[in-house]
C-alpha cells in the first residue's frame, strides 16, 4: 500500500523531500486515506503536514466532522486549523451556487494556510479518486468539451497535488477498514441536489451494473489515453504557434494564411494556445471557444466575437487579431457579433459594447434616439455607449422572472450554440404562443415589425439577439416563447442593456437571493 503510494507521487513528481504540503481534510473516507498515507511517509521524506477543515455550517453534523478532524490531528501531531464560513451567505453575493461557493471557499483557505505557515512555499494536496475524474470526465462530455475536459482530473495543477487519484472509493474504504481508522459520512452526497451527485448515485451505477462492469476503470483508462494525445497535440501546436502568430497591440495576431496550411485540428488548438496566453486560465477554454475564433479564420473581414475575460476576436485582411477589451468604432447595422457563453459561470458578467446606431426607447414602439455625445441622459453616462451584459444564475425555488423592456431572462438550457448581436436578415423569425396542438409557433420578424407597426425606416435599426435565424429577444419588443424560462429550467440566462443614450437607470436590477427574485422598480413591460 505504501509502496504503491510512493511510486505514484513518484511517477508524478508529486512529493519533493522535505516539502511543506497544506492538507485539505473534511473527515470523508477520501480525506482521511489522503491524511493517513501522508502522515504513514512523512518521517521517510522529512514532509511538513498542515491540516485545513472547512466548516461550511451547511450540515447539523458539520461540528462533529470537525472535532473528528482536530483530534486524529491531536493523536498524529499534525498542525490542524478549522476554518468556519458562510457558504450560503457567499454564494447569495456572488451571485453562485453552494457547491461553487464552497469550493472556491476551501482553496482560499487552503492558500491563506500555505502563505502563513509556510510562507507560501510548498503544495496543497486534496482527495480526489478515480471516481471523482470518471465523474468529471462525463460530466464535461455531457456538457461539451474538447479533448482537454475530457483528461478530468489531472495528478497536479500548478502547486496542487491529488496523490490518491489512482485509487477508487471501494479501495479507499477498504484500505480506512484494514487500518482501522474511521471517518464521517456527508449524507448530502447522497441527496441529487448536484449534477455531479446525479452522475454519482445513478449514471455511474447503472452503467456499473447493466452495460459493462468496471466501468469507472473504463473511464479513467480512456482518459488517461487522451491525456496522452492532448500533450502530443498541444506540443505540436506549440511549434505550429511560433511561425504564425506575433504580438500586437494589446494582443495577439494570428497570420490566418498560414495557419490554413495545417490540418485542421491543429489550427483549432494554436487557436487555444493564443487564447490561453491571453487568459488567466487556461481551464476555462473551451471547444466551443476554440471553434468560434477558428471560424472567424474564414470569415469575413470586420466580423468580431467577444469572449469570455473581456477578449475580443477581429477577422482583418490577413488574420484575426485577439485582444483584450473591445474594438473602437461602433458597428454597421449588417455587421454582427458572435457571443460565446461557454465560459461564463454563475457570478461572473460578459459585456459587448453595441455603439450608438442602436437607439431604441423604453417606449419600444418604433421611437428612436439620436446619440447624445459627452452627456447624461436619464442619469446615465452615454460617452462609452450601450452595452449588452449577459449574466447566468443557477436556478432557485421561487425564482421570480423579470419584468423589464431591457433585462430579459432566458431558459439557458435550451440554448445550444453561439448566441449573435445583429441586425434583421432573410429567414428570422419569432416563436410565439399557439394553439393547444401546437403550443409554440414560428413568426416571421418581418411580419412581427409591421404588425408592431415599426415604421419601415426603422426596422433595420431593431437589435436582435439570435441563435442562428431563431431570435431569442428583438430588444425593447419581445422575446421568444421558445426561450422563456420553465419549471424545467435549470439554469437562467440574464441579459441586460446597459448604459447609453435612451437606456435609463430604472433598467437596473438587483438580485435578492432570500426572496428568490430580483429588486427592481420603475419601468415595467411585459416579459412577452
Amino acid at each position: 500500500m505504501i509502496n504503491e503510494f510512493m511510486q505514484y507521487c513518484s511517477r508524478h513528481a508529486l512529493l519533493d523531500t522535505g516539502e511543506n504540503i497544506v492538507v485539505g481534510v473534511s473527515g470523508g473516507a477520501d480525506s482521511m486515506c489522503l491524511l493517513f498515507l501522508l502522515q504513514s511517509v512523512r518521517e521517510r521524506l522529512g514532509l511538513h503536514l498542515a491540516v485545513v477543515h472547512v466548516n461550511h455550517h451547511l450540515r447539523e453534523s458539520a461540528g462533529r466532522d470537525a472535532e473528528y478532524v482536530r483530534g486524529i490531528c491531536g493523536e498524529w501531531k499534525i498542525p490542524c486549523r478549522i476554518c468556519d464560513c458562510d457558504v450560503m451567505q457567499y454564494a447569495a453575493g456572488n451571485h453562485l451556487s453552494t457547491e461553487e461557493a464552497g469550493r472556491i471557499l476551501r482553496y482560499q483557505a487552503f492558500e491563506r494556510t500555505l502563505q502563513e505557515l509556510f510562507g507560501g512555499h510548498g503544495k496543497i494536496a486534496v482527495a480526489h479518486n478515480r471516481n471523482d475524474r470518471a465523474e468529471t470526465v462525463l460530466f464535461h462530455l455531457f456538457r461539451g468539451s474538447g479533448l482537454r475536459g475530457l483528461t478530468g482530473i489531472g495528478a497536479m495543477r500548478e502547486h496542487v497535488i491529488r496523490p490518491i487519484l489512482y485509487l477508487d472509493r471501494a479501495r479507499i474504504e477498504s484500505l480506512l477498514q484494514e487500518a482501522g481508522i474511521r471517518y464521517c459520512t456527508d449524507e448530502t452526497n447522497a441527496e441529487d441536489m448536484y449534477a455531479r451527485n446525479r452522475i454519482r448515485n445513478h449514471i455511474i451505477p447503472y452503467a456499473d451494473q447493466y452495460i459493462c462492469n468496471r466501468v469507472v476503470e473504463h473511464i479513467n483508462d480512456a482518459a488517461d489515453m487522451i491525456a496522452e494525445v492532448e500533450e502530443y497535440m498541444s506540443a505540436q501546436a506549440g511549434d505550429i504557434y511560433e511561425k504564425v502568430t506575433r504580438m500586437c497591440d494589446g494582443g495577439l495576431f494570428i497570420d490566418a494564411p498560414a495557419l490554413q496550411t495545417h490540418p485542421v485540428i491543429l489550427q483549432k488548438y494554436v487557436v487555444r494556445e493564443c487564447m490561453g496566453y491571453l487568459t488567466p486560465s487556461r481551464k476555462d477554454i473551451t471547444a466551443a471557444h476554440m471553434e468560434s475564433v477558428y471560424r472567424l479564420l474564414s470569415g469575413d473581414v470586420g466580423k468580431r466575437i467577444h469572449l469570455p475575460y473581456h477578449l475580443e476576436a477581429v477577422r482583418e485582411y490577413d488574420g484575426v487579431r485577439i485582444v483584450h477589451g473591445e474594438c473602437s468604432g461602433c458597428r454597421g447595422a449588417a455587421e454582427s457579433t458572435d457571443v460565446d457563453l461557454t465560459g461564463l459561470k454563475p457570478g461572473d458578467e460578459l459585456a459587448v459594447p453595441l455603439g450608438n446606431q442602436w437607439l431604441v426607447s423604453p417606449a419600444a414602439k418604433g421611437v428612436f434616439r439620436e446619440p447624445v455625445s459627452g452627456s447624461q441622459e436619464d442619469g446615465v453616462d452615454t460617452d462609452s455607449g450601450p452595452e449588452m451584459v449577459f449574466r447566468i444564475f443557477d436556478r432557485e425555488n421561487e425564482w421570480n422572472v423579470p419584468e423589464k423592456a431591457y433585462t430579459k431572462c432566458f431558459d439557458y438550457d435550451k440554448i445550444k450554440g453561439f448566441l449573435t448581436i445583429r441586425g434583421r436578415r432573410k429567414g428570422d423569425y419569432l416563436t410565439i404562443r399557439g394553439d393547444e396542438n401546437h403550443p409554440i409557433v414560428r413568426k416571421r420578424c418581418q411580419d412581427y415589425l409591421v404588425n408592431e407597426k415599426i415604421p419601415r425606416e426603422n426596422r433595420d435599426r431593431v437589435l436582435f439577439l439570435t441563435e442562428g435565424e431563431h431570435v431569442l429577444w428583438a430588444v425593447g419588443l419581445r422575446i421568444s416563447q421558445y426561450y422563456k424560462i420553465t419549471d424545467q429550467t435549470e439554469k437562467i440566462l440574464q441579459v441586460q442593456i446597459r448604459g447609453g443614450a435612451g437606456y435609463g437607470r430604472d433598467n437596473s436590477c438587483t438580485f435578492d437571493r432570500r426572496r428568490g427574485g430580483e429588486k427592481n422598480s420603475g419601468d415595467r413591460s411585459e416579459n412577452q
